[in-house]
């Protein structure tokens, strides 16, 4: 066999019932648009002199994973990042339909050695036999949304993680029913007022993670994945300069709530972002060239004592909770 088609890979994911035992059965396929996870091998080169001009000897260092996936947001499959990196969810379900809040993880940590809960992904590279990489003690880091007028909204997603296993038998992927999200089926208000002129809006959410190596631990590879600073929630985008509402809201530094809210094509699906408590961080109106004035915007989520979250993410979908291992 040649080399291999992306358009032939293949992304399989599950959560992981504990730190340092991978979960290969029931996973699930996510269809992505790329992927980039990969192993990470640190060289740690000798510092002696030798009495030549030559480098001194090189040693396996320090093992790691790195990476992710991008993909058009689909009302099933992002249950999977968003579980991953998100943390907390409450599901209620009934005939036919499944409630998903998710609000990011308040004051404790999944597990010792892992900050939020591990998964299992596999890819298979459009090789032979289904044969693969697989990749375990992977932990969300984070989750990139993007919607442009025209487009479906896009998710993309990056972990970390501390085991490998090359030339893998994979799992053949069956993927989920559904539709992508799309823009024209979408609706955003801005402190109770509805924003019609927005023409792209991106969000993004950080566990700001690390992986962290000890003495005493017979591995090279990560002993655990920890915070390393707080968790951060930003939003960025760009509105046509209609209305001096906005700027004044940043010139105030009013902290305000911002709904963001995505219709899919198909019932029950909806994707619900709120944020109690948006603060503008720049606000930079241009006159560009002839055309309409427009402003760009940065923001960020500040944590609600009233509402106890910096964000809600509210799934409707028709996946009902099902115990162990459900992506809710």
């Amino acid at each position: 066999m040649g080399v291999g088609y992306g358009m032939l890979s293949a992304v399989n994911f599950n959560f992981q019932n504990s730190w340092g035992t991978p979960l290969t059965a029931s996973l699930q396929s996510i269809a992505v648009t790329g992927e980039n996870v990969a192993f990470e091998l640190e060289q740690l080169p000798e510092q002696s002199m030798y009495g030549r001009f030559a480098e001194s000897p090189y040693h396996m260092g320090k093992n790691s994973v790195k990476g992710g996936f991008k993909m058009e947001a689909h009302p099933i499959s992002i249950m999977w990042p968003l579980g991953a990196v998100m943390g907390g969810v409450v599901t209620t379900s009934g005939t036919g339909i499944g409630t998903h809040i998710y609000k990011m993880r308040a004051g404790s940590d999944w597990q010792d050695n892992a900050a939020e809960r591990p998964f299992t992904l596999q890819v298979n590279r459009n090789r032979v036999n289904l044969v693969g990489e697989q990749y375990h003690d992977m932990v969300g880091d984070s989750l990139t949304f993007n919607i442009k007028n025209g487009q479906f909204l896009t998710l993309d997603f990056a972990a970390i993680g501390a085991g490998f296993t090359a030339n893998s038998t994979t799992a053949a992927p069956t993927y989920p029913a559904g539709k992508p999200y799309i823009w024209d089926a979408s609706s955003l208000s801005w402190s109770g007022n509805l924003i019609t002129d927005i023409e792209d809006l991106t969000i993004t959410v950080k566990n700001n993670l690390a992986p962290l190596w000890f003495l005493g631990v017979n591995t090279k590879a990560p002993y655990k994945i920890k915070r390393n600073g707080f968790q951060t929630i930003e939003v960025a985008g760009s509105v046509l300069y209609s209305t001096d509402s906005v700027f004044l809201d940043f010139r105030n530094q009013t902290e305000i709530r911002m709904l963001a809210n995505f219709v899919g094509q198909q019932t029950p699906n909806t994707l619900l972002f709120d944020f109690p408590s948006l603060r503008l961080k720049t606000f930079v109106p241009t006159a560009a060239g002839p055309g309409m004035v427009k402003a760009s915007f940065t923001g960020q989520a500040m944590y609600n004592t009233a509402s106890t979250y910096a964000v809600a993410i509210t799934l409707v979908n028709s996946v009902q909770y099902n115990g162990v291992n459900s992506p809710a």
